[in-house]
Order: structure tokens, then C-alpha cells, then sequence
């Protein structure tokens, strides 16, 4: 009689959740070590990588044409309007909320006790 011995097979399925537990640490500590060239790189790209409310007020603008169309001469300046008014959001949002883990906010904020010379 011979008995089968089960195999034995390294198993992969901790690896990957290892790694991708060490990729966001490691994306909290590279905004720690990064230059200041490199920081203002990262949020420059951060900032302009935004697009939601541009988007948000060319549908917006253009769904105002088409509804007072027989008011409004239809035209593209509602629609180059809201993703003016979009755009500017996209920048303040991205700036305040998606990028603000590359900006150095405690610089702005900086409250000094030698004011008033003491």
C-alpha cells in the first residue's frame, strides 16, 4: 500500500499583501525625503492633474444652452464660462484637499514668539 503525501507549495498570497502594505508607507515617507525642487514638482503635477469641476461646468454650461435655447442665442459662452468657474475650482480643491500632503502648510501658518521682542 502506498500513501500520498500532500504537497507542500509556498504560499504567495502574503507577499502581496505585504507589498502593498510597504507601498503606502512607503508614499507617506517619499513626501518626507523629497527635495524642495522635487516637492514643488509633485504638486505642480498634482494640482493640474485635477479636472472634475472643469468637466462639471462644460456639461453644466452646455446643459443651460441647450434648456434656454429659445431665450438664449445658443452659443459657447456658457459652456467656456463653467469651465472657467470649474477650472478655478479644480485648482483651489486640488491645492486645499487632493495635494495638500505636498505642501508645506505649517510654513504658512507659522506662528514665531520672538514677536514683539521677546
Amino acid at each position: 500500500m502506498s500513501q500520498s503525501q500532500p504537497s507542500s507549495s509556498p504560499s504567495t498570497s502574503t507577499s502581496s499583501s505585504v507589498s502593498s502594505s510597504h507601498t503606502s508607507s512607503s508614499q507617506t515617507t517619499s513626501t518626507l525625503i523629497m527635495t524642495e525642487d522635487e516637492r514643488k514638482e509633485a504638486l505642480t503635477k498634482c494640482i493640474l492633474s485635477q479636472y472634475r469641476y472643469c468637466a462639471g461646468g462644460v456639461v453644466a454650461g452646455a446643459t443651460y444652452t441647450v434648456l434656454k435655447r429659445s431665450t438664449v442665442k445658443p452659443g459657447p459662452w456658457p459652456m467656456l464660462a463653467g469651465g472657467f468657474v470649474g477650472t478655478l475650482g479644480d485648482f483651489v480643491y486640488g491645492y486645499f484637499v487632493e495635494c495638500a500632503h505636498l505642501r508645506e502648510s505649517d510654513k504658512i501658518f507659522e506662528v514665531k514668539d520672538d514677536i514683539g521682542g521677546r
